[in-house]
């Protein structure tokens, strides 16, 4: 088996047992992909990573650096030399970032439940339409579940952003600001042309180096 099919096989073990999949292997399922890629192209990953564990793991498993580590270790010599010369300075070199930037899509979370309502508004609105009255009632009953799930779950997620995006920022902005922020308090269009502008901008920059 390939390593992709060794770690899908993993997790699928994992969600049938009802546990979750570690941050670890999500990791390395990331990496992996990253890999296949060749070496004079770029990538995007959309949405990862999560939690700051996640953002330390995959730096660590891109770049061979372990930040943390590091400023560690920075500390310690900064006060060894101290002890023995304190007009010395020291400084250990800062490891590379895993990533040329960061894009945040800023948006209310009241914003973000409104627009999942119109996409599900529409979805729903554009299914074919049923002969039978009953079919038609069971099946609104069944897309009313399914909706609510679904915001259940949107709903989770905004919970578990805020949750960890303050840890995640710093992690983005310190030593160096790697982060854009982008207002998406703005229609899809406009949004859309900002976020090709803001990549245009980023790569142009990554070449100019």
């Amino acid at each position: 088996l390939t390593v992709r099919a060794q770690l899908g096989a993993k997790s699928e073990r994992l969600l049938k047992k009802g546990k979750s999949i570690s941050d670890i292997l999500l990791v390395s399922i990331m990496v992996n992909a990253i890999n296949q890629i060749p070496i004079h192209k770029g990538w995007i990953l959309d949405g990862f990573p999560m939690t700051l564990n996640q953002a330390e793991l995959l730096e660590e498993a891109l770049t061979g650096y372990n930040r943390s580590l590091i400023e560690l270790q920075g500390k310690k010599s900064q006060t060894s030399t101290l002890a023995v010369d304190p007009t010395a300075s020291k400084e250990v070199p800062r490891p590379p970032s895993a990533f040329d930037f960061v894009m945040l899509l800023d948006i209310s979370d009241n914003s973000s439940l409104n627009r999942m309502n119109d996409i599900m508004a529409e979805a729903f609105s554009s299914d074919a339409p049923h002969e039978d009255i009953n079919q038609r009632v069971a099946a609104k009953n069944k897309g009313t579940d399914e909706d609510q799930n679904l915001r259940d779950q949107i709903q989770h997620r905004i919970v578990g952003f805020l949750d960890n995006w303050p840890s995640l920022e710093q992690w983005f902005t310190e030593p160096e600001n790697i982060l854009i922020k982008i207002n998406a308090e703005v229609d899809k269009q406009s949004l859309c042309q900002k976020v090709k502008e803001m990549f245009m901008t980023e790569l142009m920059k990554k070449e100019n180096k």
